[in-house]
């Protein structure tokens, strides 16, 4: 028979562990960037690129951070910087309960959430709309003080 802990010592429980976590570094095995692209509803084409077509509603871009598999929870920083603002950050600036925070002049989307480590992968992805800026851009992922990985890359029409 297994025993189920109540709520609140359960989330007790997640916190210590996100402190405990916090003061040790990740170990980074590797990480990756890449595009993806819709080819229909059903079929998408993911592929290691740093250089992504401005197709909006069916580009995607993303990153993936491999590391040491611990069971842990992590809070990670992800920073996303833009050459202009776009037209609309959608599901951010239009919902108060987003994990996303952009700066005064719309350019930068700044979002806060948790990651378990247990898995050995880290991973975010964005997809583009219409509106959405081409040119040079830049995410940084970090975990506190610990950059965990950059990625630098170009979004084209």
């Amino acid at each position: 028979m297994k025993r189920f802990l109540p709520i609140n010592l359960m989330i007790l429980l997640a916190l210590m562990s996100v402190s405990n976590a916090s003061a040790e570094e990740i170990e980074v095995l590797g990480q990756y960037f890449y595009g993806e692209i819709a080819i229909d509803e059903s079929h998408k084409v993911r592929k290691k690129i740093n250089r992504i077509p401005n197709i909006p509603e069916k580009t995607c871009f993303g990153w993936v951070i491999n590391v040491k598999p611990a069971n842990q929870l992590v809070k990670i920083t992800e920073i996303l910087k833009l050459p202009a603002a776009p037209k609309i950050w959608d599901g951010v600036e239009d919902n108060s309960y987003s994990q996303t925070t952009t700066s005064n002049d719309r350019k930068t989307a700044t979002t806060k959430q948790f990651m378990a480590l247990k898995s050995g992968k880290l991973e975010n992805s964005w997809c583009l709309s219409k509106g959405d800026p081409s040119g040079d851009h830049h995410i940084i992922v970090l975990k506190e003080d610990q950059i965990l990985a950059e990625f630098e890359f170009v979004i084209y029409d």
